[in-house]
């Protein structure tokens, strides 16, 4: 056969595998299929595996080589590359070790990749490969690339062993990134690449987007929007697949999550009111000092004598005392909300805590109406319930509270849960929080898309602005 046709059947062939990968995974993994037609196949000599975010270049040869080694190999490159760009690889600083976060990145995304698919990914191969990444990233929570990266520079392997792990997880070229950001910075287009990745193929991948959408949105941007689309469809199926992919919906939710302050989170449940104070945002410095200029001692502008203050008035914490739930971690969420609540910046100096109880019914309601009623109550609170997890009988009665003006100006409420529960169908006239001890619950529950959820981590608590 002579070296052109030997050439174009190594190609078709090529491109048969990888899309015989992607079919597999769209049918398997539904929530993937904007980000696999995304990416446009195309052959090319120099390199062996690599994606910029708009293409998917290939060696036909060395795909060849590798899927004859081990018929998983294919599956492993789309995931391998999609890990990357839906959790910004390519994005890195100056200063960061460029070995060790190639080696850092691709650790992370065959962790990822394991984890998605384990039935699809069975072989010696992969079975080893996972064995050994369990080893190396065991321990690292949350798992991130950020994570193990740091892992690296703490505890450098060995040159033996870092070829050793490089060999293991390295499946792309990753020179290709630095490309890429590059392009993007300069505002360089890459149209004419991308329609040649489009000519040099057919059905599924025409679907793809054009350049012109790259270009006005970014390629970064456009990732970072799958990702946050991804997010919803991703949890609903990892409850019908169990725990399997368990590490992926955590992390695509760590990473998709827009984080805020827990400090400033709070304000939000705050209220506006006229304090006797001087404002000094009101205050005109140059009318006041030209005025003492002019006539000695009289100033042009007084400043005003009030400004407008937000503070907590009324407040619900709601605690879930299901047997799920233990003390410790209760008291540890109180003690962390209340080092907030507790500060003359929050609250006013008379204010409605109402701290309730419940499980599948409130048990208990206690009023703390000033600081040391506060510290008092974290000495000597008992929890009451240990049965099982509803959440809507805490709505209903905070609600007979407000119809009996026992609170009379509500902006907020915060529940301590494992997420293990009923939730309310509607959502209620005030800002809602659901706050989780445990991150792998966060990720999990059924948290309605109105709540915004928080996660009790160390000594910080992060908070997660509702977007699904």
């Amino acid at each position: 056969m002579p070296e052109k046709n030997r050439e174009e059947a190594a190609e078709a062939l090529a491109l048969k595998i990888l899309r015989s990968a992607r079919a597999r995974l769209l049918l398997k993994m539904k929530y993937l299929d904007q980000a696999l037609v995304r990416l446009p196949l195309r052959p090319t000599d120099e390199w062996k595996i690599a994606c910029d975010g708009e293409t998917l270049f290939f060696d036909p040869g060395y795909v060849l080589i590798r899927f004859r080694e081990d018929e998983t190999f294919a599956l492993r490159v789309w995931l391998h590359v999609l890990m990357h760009w839906l959790f910004a690889h390519s994005l890195v600083g100056e200063d960061t070790d460029p070995d060790y976060w190639d080696l850092a990145s691709d650790l992370f995304a065959e962790q990822l990749t394991a984890s998605v698919c384990p039935e699809e990914l069975a072989s010696p191969q992969q079975n080893y490969r996972r064995q050994e990444l369990a080893k190396f990233c065991g321990g690292i929570r949350p798992l991130t690339a950020e994570g193990i990266y740091r892992r690296l520079l703490d505890d450098p392997p060995d040159p033996h062993a870092f070829r050793e792990l490089k060999e293991l997880v390295s499946l792309d070229d990753h020179r290709i990134w630095r490309g890429a950001a590059g392009a993007e910075k300069s505002g360089a287009s890459k149209k004419g690449r991308k329609q040649g990745a489009l000519s040099a193929l057919g059905d599924l991948d025409e679907t793809a987007p054009d350049a012109s959408s790259g270009e006005a949105e970014g390629t970064a941007g456009i990732w970072k929007r799958l990702a946050s689309e991804m997010e919803s469809e991703l949890i609903s199926a990892s409850r019908r697949a169990g725990d399997r992919s368990g590490d992926f919906v955590r992390a695509i939710t760590d990473h998709t999550r827009r984080r805020t302050d827990y400090r400033e989170f709070l304000r939000k449940f705050a209220t506006r009111s006229e304090v006797l104070a001087v404002s000094r945002e009101e205050f005109d410095y140059i009318f006041y000092t030209y005025g003492l200029e002019l006539y000695g001692d009289t100033p042009l502008v007084e400043p005003l004598e009030y400004r407008e203050d937000r503070k907590i008035r009324d407040f619900v914490i709601v605690i879930d005392t299901s047997g799920s739930v233990s003390g410790e971690l209760v008291q540890r969420f109180l003690m962390e909300t209340f080092s907030v609540l507790e500060t003359r910046e929050a609250f006013r100096e008379r204010f409605c805590l109402h701290i309730l109880q419940c499980d599948a019914a409130v048990k208990q309601d206690d009023v703390v109406r000033n600081r040391r009623e506060m510290e008092a109550y974290l000495r000597t609170v008992q929890l009451r319930g240990f049965g099982g997890t509803d959440f809507r009988p805490a709505f209903s009665y905070v609600d007979g509270l407000i119809r009996e003006r026992k609170i009379r100006d509500l902006k907020g409420l915060l529940y301590f849960t494992d997420g293990l529960g009923t939730f309310p169908e509607k959502k209620p006239p005030y800002l809602t929080a659901f706050v989780f001890a445990d991150p792998d619950s966060h990720a999990l529950a059924k948290t309605p898309p109105w709540a915004v959820t928080a996660v009790l981590s160390g000594s910080n608590m992060t908070v997660y602005e509702p977007g699904r």
